[in-house]
């Protein structure tokens, strides 16, 4: 049974009380037709699901009512596993009753926040067999200006979410400063995220590999530190929502900057939503694998939300996360370096609703265990050592590496502000389905420029800190009440910063008119004409000529 603190003593508790019965588990009843009812919608929900048979998480209230909670509440349940940042706990059906019916039994049961099935997740890879011993891949997103700039900062950590790394490679000597095996968290020592298929290994080397040391490659970002989470792994290199989970909070708990996820799975809950928006709200970038498909599969969202979280691809489809779909690099006579020749890969799934940036996901030459491949069980290689691969898995850790170098750069840009410098400066690849902010509903914004993110190229974009409206009675010859939006660059910004706007307004008479004034190095200031009294909300675009995107909202209330 895996047990982390400091919810041990929990699990003494809970374990004393599960051999009580008591047939009015809550409101709804067992046996009654909205019990099987819902038995029925969550019978539905998980046929379109992967999930762990015979395992339920519980997420509880809180200690105190935990503490309070009905003994025969948790009948027919074997607690497992406790959560350590979280009061929640899995749970092991024991009495022959399916998945669906424990969910319904303990849905708004007294002391009971909620109750999900423990999704899968998969690791986003395809194996490939070595050909060249060179990064072909850094070629068309630029790295090379951005290391002009910046080859990343020690007090930046990045936290690789996956299968383990191999600890002993010499291109991590030094880097891991934190490692938690989630998975199989008996296993302690040097060794306990020991990587059994090399997935890891890889992400890793992409992101941090050691640079200028005479052997092998060069990470994004290789004078960053990691953060080894084991939490996948196995035959089929899959994990738990539950050990994701585990390993998204842990993370967060010690540090991270930034959180790379070369996994995934159709459907999310709210346990995993939950972890995803703690994680961004406490500053930590999140980038995730659009995931691999045979073929890439289109993922569109439809804006009901019972339907989007049963049947987008996650985490890659929340909000806060950076989606990354991989690219086609190969060519007729060897590898593509031109960006604007670069395709979508056809393993790659895509769709805007997964995919926010793109980068090369095949023949990526990277890391692989340094130990003999024979201790390796599941090797998704064929060369120790160093080995290409393909997969969303190695598109995503590109990006988490020029998050790495950005905030290396400037540690102070929150999450918000690190996405939208990757977004205004990745080249759109020029899809005839680009909307009119640039973004390809195939590929996002296009390929990332790590040149220009660190603002060491022709192509400026921007980010920008604040808007402010500066309301008041401003006299005027024809207007009586203007508002003046302003809204600040604060990194990344040329002489005139192509800023658009969205104006929303219960206003009794409505906007007359919304004029820019001229432009200022660091600043783009507009005149809202106004009258009448009610509200006005100003949402600001902003980047570069090529693609905008949300950055900042302001509003403003016009009293009598």
């Amino acid at each position: 049974m895996k047990i982390l603190r400091p919810w041990r003593f929990l699990t003494l508790f809970l374990i004393a009380f599960l051999a009580v019965w008591n047939s009015s588990v809550n409101s709804t009843g067992l046996g009654s037709q909205a019990y099987l009812d819902r038995v029925a919608q969550w019978q539905d929900t998980l046929s379109s699901e992967e999930y762990v048979p015979g395992e339920v998480i519980i997420v509880f209230d809180d200690v105190r009512t935990l503490c309070s909670l009905a003994p025969e509440t948790l009948h027919g349940l074997e607690i497992t596993e406790t959560f350590q940042h979280r009061p929640a706990a899995i749970f092991k059906i024991d009495s022959g009753r399916s998945v669906a019916e424990i969910l319904a039994q303990l849905e708004g049961s007294t002391g009971i926040r909620s109750v999900y099935p423990n999704l899968i997740r998969h690791c986003a890879f395809t194996p490939n067999d070595p050909d060249f011993n060179r990064q072909e891949y850094m070629v068309p997103t630029d790295v090379v200006s951005a290391w002009d700039v910046t080859t990343g900062s020690v007090t930046i950590n990045v936290a690789v979410i996956d299968t383990g790394i191999d600890v002993e490679h010499p291109e991590f000597a030094g880097k891991v400063i934190w490692k938690e095996n989630l998975k199989d968290p008996d296993i302690i020592g040097a060794d306990n995220v020991f990587d059994d298929s090399g997935h890891g290994t890889a992400v890793a080397g992409i992101i941090a590999a050691q640079g200028n040391n005479g052997i092998g490659i060069a990470g994004m970002a290789w004078d960053i530190r990691l953060m080894a989470f084991r939490a996948c792994g196995g035959a089929d290199l899959t994990c738990t929502i539950a050990d994701e989970v585990q390993a998204i909070d842990s993370a967060v708990a010690h540090g991270a900057d930034v959180i790379n996820l070369s996994l995934g799975g159709e459907g999310t809950n709210g346990l995993e939503a939950d972890a995803i928006a703690n994680a961004y709200n406490s500053g930590t970038v999140i980038v995730a694998a659009s995931g691999n498909a045979d073929p890439g599969k289109y993922y569109q969202a439809t804006g009901n939300p019972d339907i989007d979280n049963a049947s987008l691809y996650f985490p890659a489809a929340f909000s806060q996360v950076i989606g990354v779909a991989a690219l086609d690099n190969s060519g007729p006579s060897g590898f593509i370096t031109d960006p604007a020749q670069l395709v979508r890969a056809g393993f790659s799934n895509y769709g805007e609703a997964v995919v926010s940036v793109a980068a090369v996901g095949t023949s990526v030459y990277t890391t692989t265990p340094y130990r003999p491949k024979s201790e390796v069980p599941f090797a998704i290689y064929s060369v120790r050592n160093y080995a290409r691969l393909d997969g969303t898995s190695f598109a995503c850790p590109q990006v988490s590496g020029l998050a790495a170098l950005i905030l290396s750069h400037d540690p102070s840009l929150s999450p918000l502000e690190v996405r939208s410098v990757i977004q205004s400066t990745a080249l759109s690849l020029g899809s005839t389905d680009a909307d009119q902010n640039g973004v390809d509903d195939y590929l996002g914004h296009g390929i990332i420029n790590a040149g220009a993110a660190l603002g060491n190229s022709g192509t400026q974009g921007g980010v920008f800190e604040s808007a402010e409206l500066l309301a008041g009675i401003i006299p005027s010859p024809i207007f009586a009440d203007d508002i003046y939006v302003l809204v600040r660059c604060k990194v990344g910004c040329d002489s005139a910063p192509f800023v658009n706007y969205i104006v929303e307004s219960t206003l009794e008479n409505g906007i007359i008119a919304m004029e820019p004034l001229p432009a200022h190095p660091d600043s783009w200031l507009g005149r809202i004409h106004t009258s009448g009294t009610g509200t006005i909300i100003v949402k600001i675009l902003a980047g570069n000529s090529v693609s905008t995107f949300p950055v900042l909202e302001c509003e403003f209330t016009r009293a009598n």
